[in-house]
């Protein structure tokens, strides 16, 4: 994939005396800044601090970028992130080596009185995050998007820490927004995101980093014994993620009638949140349907081998898994995902032919069935569907660690 040329700002000659004593392009100021950023050139220690997540969707193109940069990078590298603190975030990382910390993330107010106060905790959260880095003295800083990233990504603009973003959806969001015209790069999936940020983001189309332990996804037959399921079975894979999984639970327990009727031998892989467990339980019980239930899954790879169909919601990474993986779905946008998202980005995964979308609302008026009837089918289909939307250009993460590494390096 050719990606669009970018252009750096211009820099405007001062001839004074003064000004010509100074540095007078940014990477030129960046570098007399920063002198440290060369040791990434001399194969010594890389250290990379990534900024925002919250939910998966955010951490995880952050850790794929981080794993291909260590993969191309002669020395070790070494990585922090300054996050939420939340749940998904700590399932996230757990068993990988990036040092966490939580710090101040003041979140941006929605209505014009609320700036004032925004306003002062985030002079606070720059402080403190300034004097971080300034400790820390990383060579880049990634922002991963949500407003977690919003502190760090502005230190790091003002102390000359270059800043690269990535955004995983169709409709940035609104910390993307707010940092894109001071960040080195903008790394964004399609044309459209490229279109909402304007000419003043230096975006590059590359797609999103799915995590390598994703493409090298285990057989189906290994993932589904891993699961505990059957290995001719038709297998659901349902996924609301870690904001919208009640709706789906609801629609799943009250179509398990109907999936029996039409398929007894029918089984379910059921990430479920922590609110629904439960009652999901008694549901699965009662209907006598082999599933395997559980809040949160750290092995994907493997839900993603083991299905013949997903139904899940339309996060942009979540999105990429299923392409990486050539697995069909349908895509049920969160529809209180700000800016409405989720809906542009099923509407832009849809185009592809792979995927369905449903709205959440339409899924007690029919839409469970027609997700039923398309699990089927795929299932029926078998090996030639499965593959037929497996993506074949480069993975987006080593194209990005690549183009970080042209950004970084003096």
């Amino acid at each position: 994939m050719n990606l669009p040329t970018t252009h750096r700002p211009r820099t405007h000659t001062d001839e004074s005396a003064a000004a010509r004593t100074r540095p007078r392009s940014r990477s030129q100021r960046r570098t007399a800044r920063r002198p440290h950023t060369r040791r990434a050139a001399r194969g010594r220690t890389l250290r990379v601090v990534l900024a925002g997540g919250g939910t998966a969707g955010h951490l995880f193109p952050g850790l794929a970028v981080l794993d291909a940069l260590a993969d191309r990078h002669p020395g070790p590298v070494e990585a922090w992130l300054f996050g939420t603190g939340r749940t998904a975030e700590r399932r996230g990382m757990a068993g990988t080596r990036v040092r966490q910390e939580r710090l101040p993330a003041p979140r941006p107010p929605r209505r014009p009185t609320g700036w004032p106060r925004f306003a002062l905790q985030l002079l606070r959260a720059l402080a403190h995050t300034r004097s971080r880095l300034r400790a820390i003295e990383p060579d880049l800083v990634i922002g991963l998007g949500s407003y977690a990233a919003v502190a760090p990504g502005l230190a790091a603009h003002r102390l000359g820490i270059p800043l690269l973003l990535l955004e995983q959806n169709a409709v940035p969001g609104r910390a993307v927004r707010l940092l894109a015209p001071r960040a080195e790069r903008v790394f964004v999936p399609w044309e459209e995101t490229a279109h909402a940020l304007g000419a003043t983001a230096r975006c590059e189309i590359a797609g999103n980093p799915v995590r390598p332990a994703v493409r090298t996804r285990p057989p189906r037959a290994v993932a589904r014994r891993r699961l505990g399921l059957s290995p001719a079975a038709p297998v659901l894979l349902v996924a609301g993620g870690s904001q919208g999984a009640h709706a789906l639970n609801r629609a799943v327990a009250e179509a398990l009638p109907a999936i029996v009727a039409r398929r007894p031998d029918a089984e379910l892989i059921h990430l479920a949140g922590d609110d629904d467990l439960g009652a999901l339980r008694a549901r699965y019980r009662a209907a006598r349907l082999r599933v395997h239930l559980s809040p949160f899954l750290r092995d994907m790879p493997s839900a993603y081998a083991a299905a013949d169909f997903a139904l899940c919601r339309a996060g942009g990474s979540t999105i990429a898994e299923l392409q990486v993986c050539g697995l069909p779905a349908a895509l049920v946008p969160y529809p209180h995902a700000a800016g409405d998202h989720q809906r542009a980005n099923a509407r832009a995964a849809a185009r592809t032919g792979a995927f369905r979308v449903l709205e959440q609302h339409d899924l007690a008026r029919g839409g469970m069935r027609r997700a039923i009837a398309w699990w089927l089918e795929a299932a029926h289909e078998g090996e030639q569907q499965d593959r037929s939307v497996r993506r074949t250009e480069e993975d987006a993460a080593v194209r990005i660690a690549r183009r970080i590494g042209e950004i970084v390096t003096p």
